[in-house]
């Protein structure tokens, strides 16, 4: 089971940025999850929320007025992945502009199984897994209202679309006993006491996504 820290380690930090991943993998996280948004001078901008706390949408700032709005230094993903190469990483798009931005730096690299990219938006991941070879999975709030249907057709798209990232408070051994049976891999994110990090170490998950990883070792 692998143990991916959420937006780096940022108990005391920034989230998404170079500190708060130098923080993760200090701590020995085998991976960081990261949100990439697209600004409006076309850089993947490594930030989860679409405003400022201004109230401007990223899409409409530059990379470096981004950075003035936010205080500090906003990493773009290229950077990222270049900086902590020998990593894991959890790489999710959260609009459909940043996807054809993705693709072609991911092609720069010629071993991609150390990546994982993933969205809430399904049609978008299945898009990701017929452009590219790279590992791909969904991200769900939602129980499906027909299980086996909602992992047919997950298991019919691309192999390289494999994953189902569950939140927390839907984690069911039997949902993921199907998904596991249609050659599904489970991971959970949302992960927030001891009590539910136990829970997930007694799971059969490929991996958790966590604000404390610390509470997986």
């Amino acid at each position: 089971m692998l143990t991916f820290s959420h937006r780096g380690y940022h108990a005391q930090l920034p989230e998404n940025t170079l500190d708060a991943f130098a923080a993760a993998v200090a701590m020995g996280a085998d991976g960081i999850e990261t949100d990439v948004r697209l600004s409006r001078d076309r850089q993947l901008v490594l930030l989860h929320e679409r405003l400022t706390p201004q109230g401007y949408l990223v899409k409409d700032l530059t990379h470096t007025e981004l950075e003035t709005c936010l205080g500090y230094a906003i990493p773009t993903l290229e950077q990222a992945l270049k900086t902590w190469a020998h990593i894991r990483w959890d790489i999710e798009l959260k609009t459909e502009e940043v996807l054809e931005s993705v693709l072609q730096l991911l092609r720069q690299f010629p071993d991609r199984e150390s990546f994982l990219v993933t969205s809430f938006d399904h049609v978008l991941m299945r898009r990701c897994a017929e452009a590219l070879e790279v590992p791909t999975g969904v991200l769900t709030y939602c129980r499906p209202l027909n299980p086996s249907q909602f992992f047919a057709e997950i298991a019919r798209c691309p192999a390289h679309l494999r994953s189902i990232i569950w939140g927390y408070e839907l984690l069911d051994q039997d949902l993921m006993a199907e998904a596991a049976a249609h050659g599904l891999d489970n991971w959970v994110f949302d992960v927030s006491t001891a009590e539910e990090h136990q829970f997930c170490k007694t799971s059969a998950l490929a991996g958790v996504i966590t604000d404390y990883p610390q509470l997986m070792r």
